[in-house]
């Protein structure tokens, strides 16, 4: 896979801008995403360390903040898992944009934080979404999407591969 070809190289080089992978829902976006690290597990031996990479979709990230926000009124939580989406060296977050909404206003703002430290840190974030470059800079925000703008980007087309062996197992 072409795309496969790229990370590699980009890992070998150390390029730390990053990559973002844009396309329609089922395209292949997060599979790239599991595919990548378990490259890095498999051949470059990438420990299993918190500290080094994170994995996170947007509403996984989006859930459980919102849900410390509710019950756990000092930050301390919320602030921890921020800053370590903020500091690990390889950050894999998928579906970026799509939990941003009128419901968590704070989104844009965290995850400005996340993208803004990482990027003045050199720090690499491979990226998923199935928003256009325009959607992204609506739902995100201007300065969020400059900084990504910097990024590699790969967009994937075709339609979804979910679901097509499951009529053909009936058959």
């Amino acid at each position: 896979m072409q795309l496969m070809g790229a990370f590699k190289i980009m890992i070998q080089k150390n390029d730390t801008r990053g990559l973002i992978i844009s396309g329609d829902p089922g395209t292949g976006k997060t599979y790239f995403l599991m595919a990548a690290i378990n490259e890095l597990f498999i051949n470059h031996k990438m420990k299993n360390d918190p500290n080094h990479f994170v994995y996170s979709s947007e509403e996984s990230l989006f859930s459980q903040l919102k849900s410390l926000m509710d019950y756990n009124n000092s930050g301390v939580e919320t602030h921890r898992i921020i800053s370590w989406m903020q500091k690990c060296q390889i950050l894999f977050y998928d579906d970026l944009g799509a939990s941003i909404s009128s419901e968590r206003p704070w989104g844009r703002d965290v995850l400005f934080q996340i993208i803004n430290h990482r990027y003045e840190n050199n720090l690499t974030t491979f990226l998923t979404t199935n928003l256009s470059s325009v959607e992204m800079r609506e739902r995100i925000g201007p300065r969020t999407a400059d900084r990504i703008n910097d990024m590699h980007k790969v967009m994937l087309g075709g339609c979804s591969k979910r679901g097509r062996f499951w009529l053909d197992e009936i058959n």
